[in-house]
């Protein structure tokens, strides 16, 4: 029995401080702004700023007006007094006062930087701590029920349909993977949030139920706009169990349909080194279009599919009972689509597991598609 993993709590690198390698000044440029204006009020209350007026010079200006009142004559004298105080430098009075500015003004900054610290840790602990495990709502019985007991007569009236074999085979003499009981192993690696990754989910459940047994699936939704096809309902893996006699499915679903907050979505399901390494080793060209694709299927290392089989696009507007309802209607546009897709999972599965059971692998249109099986798109 394979048993998907219990979500775990993100890794440090959650997209926070460190999560989003995405972003202050200002504080020290305002700090120095502050202190640029005050400089001439000290200035003037010290009586330096009489330094840069040449005494003689101030003292001319007022004797070129005749009939200088007594007043003018005293101002003028308690200014050249004033510039004289000035050039001995500061009174002490003065000195208490700039040393004062003189200790905030050089401390701000610093506290200002610390305050900055402080915020950036705060918000680095708030999105590090934050709950991975995205509670999605039990699938409703009746909607599991149609979902994993679609008639015969509907995969065989459905056929291919216009889909082509999303499966490319990997070279010749490639090792069967096998899972944690020692059978084949189907890994899939996927998010909560893909959109592609939802649809391709009715379909891995339709297929794998030939195969098997589900319990504790959930319903949820791929992630909201600016994400394609917002909002797709679907199943998700993560709680569930499959028990199955023919192989092991091993799903991972590394993130949820949480945002952050930094652009990302919170972490879900960590896969293992070597479930990492067939992620690395086959997710990429020739098998994609480029590296890091999701949803990443992998049938014992034999076939791999690195996309949906269809367009999430059928599925917009569809509840999960609509699209559930519909599987026993081969003519419905939801099951055409991921019954199709069903039928070419269902081959790939019955040549990784030597055309075992019998019951499933010589229904139609099972045989004929497995003919020229692993071509690709």
């Amino acid at each position: 029995m394979s048993t998907t993993r219990r979500p775990q709590r993100p890794h440090s690198t959650s997209r926070s401080t460190s999560r989003a390698p995405q972003h202050r000044t200002g504080t020290a440029a305002n700090t120095t702004g502050a202190r640029t204006a005050e400089s001439p009020a000290v200035a003037k209350s010290s009586g330096i700023g009489a330094q840069t007026r040449a005494p003689a010079a101030k003292s001319g200006a007022y004797q070129e007006r005749p009939g200088a009142a007594y007043g003018q004559t005293k101002a003028t004298t308690y200014q050249e007094r004033a510039a004289t105080r000035g050039s001995r430098g500061p009174t002490n009075q003065n000195r208490r006062r700039r040393g004062k500015r003189s200790w905030l003004q050089t401390r701000w900054p610093i506290v200002s930087a610390v305050i900055g610290v402080v915020l950036i840790v705060a918000i680095f602990l708030v999105f590090a701590n934050r709950t991975t495990g995205y509670k999605a709502t039990v699938a409703p019985t009746d909607i599991v029920q149609e979902t994993t007991h679609v008639p015969a007569s509907v995969f065989a009236a459905v056929g291919p349909a216009s889909l082509k074999n999303p499966f490319l085979a990997t070279p010749s003499g490639t090792a069967l993977l096998k899972g944690p009981d020692g059978k084949p192993e189907f890994l899939y690696m996927g998010a909560e949030y893909c959109p592609y990754c939802a649809a391709e989910r009715w379909s891995m459940v339709v297929a794998l139920s030939r195969f098997g047994t589900f319990s504790n699936l959930s319903v949820t939704e791929s992630g909201p706009a600016p994400e394609p096809y917002p909002q797709t309902n679907t199943f998700t893996f993560n709680g569930s169990t499959y028990t199955s006699q023919y192989l092991d499915f091993v799903p991972v679903e590394m993130q949820t349909n949480q945002q952050d907050g930094l652009g990302g979505y919170t972490k879900l399901q960590t896969p293992t080194k070597a479930e990492s390494a067939v992620f690395a080793q086959y997710d990429q060209p020739p098998y994609a279009s480029q590296a890091g694709g999701i949803p990443f299927l992998s049938l014992g290392n034999q076939f791999i599919e690195v996309s949906a089989g269809y367009l999430p696009d059928v599925l917009n507007g569809q509840t999960w009972q609509t699209i559930a309802g519909a599987l026993s209607n081969p003519t419905a546009p939801t099951t055409v689509e991921i019954v199709a897709n069903a039928n070419y999972l269902t081959a790939g599965i019955c040549l990784m597991t030597n055309n075992q059971p019998a019951s499933v692998c010589a229904a139609a249109p099972i045989p004929t598609l497995e003919k020229n099986y692993g071509s690709g798109k």
